[in-house]
């Protein structure tokens, strides 16, 4: 429990402390993981890893295979603007009775 069940002025003091103890700490963790997830290990110049290269590959399969539908939606989508816009010409075309 992060609170005590005391009333009065005291209880909101003691809050506001037990609040900024949180936050510092949150914040304390948060800059120092920053920094460890920058530091690269000293290794430099080695290149894109296996795993690298696979997570890149993937992510093109994904694009390839997301182009597909895409293009068939929009064929489709221009088919039919074309042929409302030529059934549109068509009836005014078409005599009158």
């Amino acid at each position: 429990m992060l609170y005590r069940k005391t009333k009065g002025r005291n209880a909101k003091h003691e809050r506001r402390t037990t609040m900024k103890a949180i936050y510092s700490t949150i914040a304390s963790i948060l800059l120092t993981a920053t920094a460890a997830l920058a530091y690269d290990g000293g290794a430099s110049g080695e290149g894109l890893s296996f795993m690298m290269i696979a997570f890149m590959g993937f992510g093109a399969v994904i694009l390839v295979f997301q182009i597909f539908p895409a293009l068939i939606l929009f064929c489709g989508m221009v088919k039919g603007i074309v042929s409302a816009t030529r059934s549109t010409k068509d009836a005014e075309a078409a005599p009158k009775k």
